[in-house]
């Protein structure tokens, strides 16, 4: 029986003294006598739960202040990019505010049955009458006959293609009617550039002093009589 109870105080002796010596070690290794414990709640990585007489509170604190760095570093990187995204945000609210506006100023300065290019109000009249009579129309809606660009004669070649009139030709807002003798628009008053023109026109002879387009001339501008009649097409500036 005394042998018994002598070799139990020596096991508890001996599991006192290692006790000592782990609480101990944990002073000189910080990795030891601890638990990694991991927070799902926050962005902490990792905390250290000491147990016993450790040194390592200041590793403790260590690893929390470079945690909330970490917080604190991701929290501003967010707060770059939501600022360069609200920035981006903005300028294209401005630009869809700048494209309604511009279409609102499109519908409501063209009248009703023209279209709008490049700055001007078009309409097709597809009506058979002479240039005189055409342009009074034009006149009468608030503009005039047509005048050509070269870089829109495309544009209204393929319109014309399209449409194909109840005549054989259309009537523009060029003629040589001025004392100078040469082919001017009715708007501005500018001299017609050669590249409007279809070869071997303007014709000098005869008294063909007003423009058309058709169909026979690829619908590049030749000379007729005032007095035939075509279709026409207005331009309100």
């Amino acid at each position: 029986m005394r042998m018994i109870l002598t070799l139990a105080f020596l096991i508890l002796f001996h599991q006192f003294l290692m006790g000592i010596t782990y609480v101990s070690s944990a002073t000189v290794d910080c990795n030891e006598n601890s638990v990694l414990v991991k927070d799902h709640g926050s962005s902490y990585q990792s905390v250290n739960l000491l147990v016993g007489r450790s040194c390592c509170r200041r590793t403790i604190q260590r690893d929390a202040e470079n945690s909330m760095k970490n917080i604190c570093m991701n929290s501003t990187e967010v707060d770059a990019r939501n600022k360069t995204l609200n920035t981006k945000i903005d300028k294209l609210e401005k630009k869809i505010d700048s494209l309604i506006q511009l279409i609102l100023t499109v519908i409501n300065r063209c009248p009703s049955g023209y279209d709008y290019i490049d700055n001007s109000c078009y309409k097709f009249h597809n009506e058979c009458k002479t240039w005189f009579e055409a342009r009074q129309i034009c006149q009468n809606e608030s503009g005039d006959l047509i005048k050509l660009k070269a870089k829109h004669l495309d544009f209204f070649r393929n319109l014309l293609r399209s449409k194909r009139g109840a005549c054989s030709m259309v009537w523009v807002g060029a003629t040589k009617a001025g004392v100078d003798g040469n082919w001017r628009w009715l708007i501005g008053g500018e001299v017609v550039v050669s590249g409007i023109w279809y070869q071997g026109n303007p014709k000098t002879s005869g008294n063909e002093n007003c423009g058309s387009l058709a169909n026979i001339t690829d619908y590049k501008m030749s000379n007729k009589d005032c007095t035939l009649e075509g279709n026409f097409i207005c331009q309100i500036v």
